[in-house]
């Protein structure tokens, strides 16, 4: 049986954050404020995000959490004199929680559940079309910098290439979440090259429509 860990919770609402994903948070509401102070207090200082089912619910219970999350290192904490919680998180493993509690602040009962990874030709030859596929979709958005694409080439590890193209796509928040849910590479590969196709296609149409208008 995989080991439980207890750690601060931070429900999420209309975001996801995967694996060596970085990124901002503004956290307002009380227990989850009490939750960073619990972080604070920590020599892990871990914290486990998760995205809320329905963003509107104030005072999310577990029913109205995602089972799947990252469990975060918090690398920067910044508290406003509105007394708003600005953060710095980076993505470390994908979680599942067992059990989730709300006495004095958010917290998990947790199971690290890291990406099962696939090796062979199938697998190389997914991430070949996903590097095609992004580096399209990158030229068409035109907002990445050309530094961000070189580095993208370069990444060796085919679990962080995932998910750095996940964290980039501009989808829909229930789309990212499947996403996390994805227990296999080459799976979660296959997915994103379904994706970006996908994406690619709109776009073409909506460039068409803005040259005939």
């Amino acid at each position: 049986m995989r080991e439980l860990i207890d750690v601060p919770t931070l429900p999420l609402r209309d975001l996801t954050v995967f694996p060596y994903m970085e990124v901002p948070i503004i956290v307002g509401r009380e227990y989850s404020i009490k939750a960073i102070n619990k972080v604070l207090k920590s020599n892990e200082k871990l914290l486990f995000v998760v995205s809320q089912k329905i963003a509107g619910v104030e005072n999310p219970r577990e029913k109205d959490l995602y089972k799947y999350g990252t469990l975060v290192n918090v690398e920067k904490v910044i508290k406003s004199q509105d007394e708003t919680i600005k953060i710095l998180v980076r993505g470390q493993e994908r979680a599942r929680i067992v059990n989730f509690k709300t006495k004095d602040a958010y917290l998990s009962d947790l199971v690290i559940e890291p990406l099962k990874k696939n090796k062979g030709k199938y697998v190389e030859a997914l991430v070949r079309k996903l590097l095609k596929c992004f580096n399209s979709y990158a030229s068409l958005k035109e907002y990445f910098p050309p530094e961000f694409l070189y580095e993208i080439q370069h990444i060796k590890q085919y679990e962080e290439l995932a998910y750095i193209v996940a964290s980039n796509i501009d989808i829909k928040q229930e789309q990212k979440q499947n996403l996390i849910e994805i227990k296999y590479l080459r799976e979660l590969l296959f997915e994103l090259n379904n994706i970006l196709i996908t994406e690619l296609e709109y776009i073409a149409i909506e460039k068409k429509i803005e040259n005939s208008v």
